[in-house]
């Protein structure tokens, strides 16, 4: 058992009801080792917790002091697990280095972790939040690992904040019932994906998790935490459902549709074990986001439409045939433009009235 004073742990020695017994039988420790028939050093190291009450021992003691064998084993069993829980909350405050690396106070912020006061509190919170032992236990801190997504190199990010969004991804899609990953129907469904862009985000969103659902795909969105600079993950948390993990960095409407059809590019196009960075200061993986990229590109336009439309468009700089172009290739004019923005057709600013955006709502 433990008792609390001063906040301070106390444990409490099964040990300790064997000497009160002892003195109200008047039995000396040695008397006591005779009557159990027992090594007087054995039962001086119970009594001093260096060794631990065996079931044979607790029928002993049930005949020497007529107290039965179960409430010498609970006094054990509970003298155990609070030994740990007090070796437990010592590493907590040790665990303390770590825990303040990650974004806790924006966690409690977004409602991700309960509110901590103190040090040993925020890393309860973390490792609850983990599902791990020790914080050097998470398995989301390697973030390279099983994991395809998109960063941007622009900023610079966190790994302990990329851990902490990338947990709470899994924990959210854990919560989502999907069939088992189908390959084909996903592929049957990108059409029906890639119409529902012209809806607001509050009518969409239902459909489109429903629709991704059902091919075996959980979809979460995510707002980003400070230094996490992702637009969308992509990983599999079980063999038969995969997690694309979407944020609305920018906020643009195109950016997130780009976004989601290169995450659903990587489901289709690449092995389920595989490692995709899409950054300027990575090196691996750079052939499977380029096909990413394609995949998404051709998805919302076709290639030879586009270089078609782009010898127009140089010629005339008319926004409405740009609209008119949008709307054959059944994608809004953000498509459009974010795509010539981004080959350097037209200046990173110009047209960006035509780009739609996404709004947080808490």
């Amino acid at each position: 058992m433990v008792n609390t004073k001063q906040n301070t742990p106390i444990l409490i020695l099964p040990g300790e009801t064997i000497v009160e017994l002892l003195e109200e039988k008047g039995m000396t420790q040695l008397e006591l080792a005779k009557r159990m028939g027992r090594p007087h050093k054995t039962i001086n190291e119970i009594i001093k917790g260096k060794a631990s009450i065996t079931p044979e021992t607790a029928i002993q003691l049930e005949g020497v002091f007529s107290v039965p064998a179960n409430f010498w084993m609970n006094l054990e069993s509970n003298y155990q697990v609070a030994l740990v829980r007090f070796n437990f909350l010592k590493k907590l405050e040790k665990e303390y280095k770590i825990a303040e690396k990650y974004p806790y106070k924006e966690m409690i912020k977004l409602g991700w972790i309960s509110p901590c006061k103190e040090n040993k509190e925020v890393v309860k919170c973390m490792l609850n939040f983990f599902g791990v032992i020790s914080l050097e236990n998470v398995v989301e801190k390697n973030i390279f690992v099983g994991v395809q997504y998109r960063i941007s190199s622009k900023k610079n990010h966190s790994k302990e904040a990329v851990t902490a969004w990338l947990r709470k991804g899994v924990l959210e899609a854990q919560k989502i019932q999907t069939n088992n990953f189908d390959i084909k129907k996903l592929k049957d469904n990108l059409l029906n994906i890639k119409k529902l862009m012209f809806n607001s985000p509050s009518d969409f969103m239902p459909e489109l998790k429903k629709l991704l659902a059902d091919c075996g795909v959980a979809l979460v969105i995510l707002k980003n935490l400070k230094n996490v600079t992702i637009n969308g993950v992509t990983r599999w948390i079980s063999p038969d459902k995969a997690l694309i993990q979407m944020s609305i960095r920018g906020k643009y409407a195109d950016i997130f549709w780009f976004s989601l059809f290169h995450e659903i590019g990587h489901l289709l196009l690449h092995r389920k074990k595989g490692i995709y960075v899409n950054s300027e200061n990575e090196t691996i993986n750079k052939e499977q986001e380029k096909e990413a990229n394609k995949f998404a590109s051709d998805i919302l336009i076709s290639e030879t439409e586009y270089h078609n439309f782009v010898e127009k468009f140089k010629m005339f700089r008319d926004v409405d045939i740009l609209k008119s172009f949008a709307k054959k290739n059944g994608v809004i004019d953000g498509v459009v433009v974010g795509r010539l923005q981004n080959d350097e057709i037209i200046g990173q600013n110009q047209l960006n009235n035509l780009r739609n955006k996404y709004e947080w709502v808490d």
